[in-house]
C-alpha cells in the first residue's frame, strides 16, 4: 500500500513539475524605475504586516481567543500590534456602518470574518513586491492532493478507527491538514501561497457535535484561494466562499468564527508542529493520537 501512495506522491510531483505551472527564474520579477520605490517599498511594508497577522495567530488558543476577541471588539477597544490588525479594522468598519451603537454579536462575527478574508484577498504580492520562490499550485494538483486523502493508509477515514480513544471521537480533520501541508511543502509549494483556515464555533450534523474544523487554503495563479478538505466533498477542491458557507450550515447560532494562520500551526489550541504535540516519541500506549502521527511521518 505504501508503494501505491510514494508512486501517488510520485505521479503529482512528475505532473507539476512538466507542466507549465513551475515558476521560472524571471516569472515573479517585475524591475522598477527609481520614481516606483517609494510605492513599492510601501507595498511591502503591507504585505509585512499582514503575514505578520497571519503568523500571529500560530501560537494562540483560538478556541479561548474567540471570546476575547469578540468582547474587545464590543468594547471598541484598540490596540497597537500585529494580532489586533483585523480587530482595530472591524471596529472601524462598524463604527462607520452602524455608528457607535451596541453591535450584536452577529454583527461583530461577520464584520471579523470580512476583514479576515479582505487580509487575505490583499495577501497576493507574488508578482508585485517582490520574487517568489517555488512550485506555483494549479487546481490540478490541488485535485489530485485532495484526491489522494482517500487512498492513504493513515489520514483516510477508512482508517480513522484505527487511531480513536475509547469513548472519544476524534475527527482528525488536522490530521488531514498536517498531511497535505507537508505534501504541499514537499513538493515545493511557495509557502506564502499556503495557510490553514479554522471554522471556530459550535458546528452540528446528524450524530455529531464538534467545535472547530480546519481546511488547507492554497493560492492559485489567478489570485484566488481554494481549500483542500475532503470533508465537504472530494470530488472538487472547493472555493473560499463554497467552503465557509458548508460549515456556516452547520452552525446553527450564526456567529462561526473562521480564522487564517500560516499553514504551521497544528491544531486550534496548540502552535506548530513538534514532536512532542505529535507523539513521535512515545508508546502508541501512551499516545493520546495511537500512532497518528508516527504512521503518518512514516510517509515523509
Amino acid at each position: 500500500m505504501r508503494k501505491i501512495i510514494l508512486s501517488l506522491i510520485a505521479a503529482i510531483i512528475s505532473t507539476s513539475l512538466s507542466s507549465k505551472s513551475l515558476a521560472s527564474n524571471n516569472s515573479c520579477i517585475t524591475l522598477y524605475s527609481e520614481p516606483h520605490q517609494a510605492s513599492i517599498q510601501l507595498i511591502q511594508e503591507k504585505v509585512q504586516k499582514r503575514r505578520n497577522y497571519f503568523s500571529s495567530l500560530v501560537n494562540t488558543d483560538l478556541l479561548q481567543y474567540n471570546f476575547y476577541e469578540t468582547q474587545q471588539v464590543a468594547n471598541a477597544i484598540k490596540y497597537d500590534g500585529d494580532q489586533n490588525i483585523v480587530i482595530n479594522a472591524s471596529i472601524d468598519a462598524l463604527t462607520a456602518n452602524f455608528g457607535n451603537t451596541q453591535w450584536t454579536q452577529k454583527q461583530i462575527i461577520d464584520m471579523l470574518n470580512e476583514q479576515t478574508f479582505k487580509l487575505l484577498e490583499d495577501n497576493y504580492s507574488d508578482s508585485h513586491s517582490q520574487k517568489q520562490d517555488g512550485l506555483v499550485p494549479t487546481e490540478n494538483l490541488t485535485l489530485k492532493i485532495q484526491s489522494s486523502i482517500n487512498k492513504h493508509p493513515v489520514v483516510s477515514f477508512l482508517h480513522r478507527s484505527h487511531y480513536q480513544q475509547e469513548n472519544t471521537e476524534i475527527g482528525y480533520c488536522f490530521g488531514r491538514g498536517c498531511y497535505v501541508d507537508l505534501v504541499l511543502f514537499r513538493l515545493g509549494v511557495n509557502q506564502n501561497s499556503v495557510k490553514k483556515i479554522w471554522a471556530v464555533g459550535a458546528m452540528a450534523a446528524p450524530g455529531v457535535i464538534w467545535q472547530f474544523h480546519i481546511g488547507v487554503l492554497v493560492q492559485l495563479p489567478d489570485k484566488s484561494w481554494i481549500v483542500i478538505d475532503n470533508n465537504p466533498g472530494s470530488y472538487k477542491v472547493h472555493s473560499l466562499d463554497s467552503w465557509t458557507r458548508y460549515f456556516k450550515a452547520k452552525n446553527s447560532d450564526g456567529n462561526l468564527r473562521f480564522y487564517i494562520t500560516d499553514s504551521s500551526k497544528f491544531t486550534p489550541s496548540t502552535g506548530t508542529y513538534d514532536s512532542v504535540q505529535l507523539g513521535l516519541n512515545l508508546q502508541r500506549s501512551s499516545d493520546w493520537y495511537k500512532g497518528y502521527f508516527q504512521d503518518l511521518m512514516e510517509w515523509f
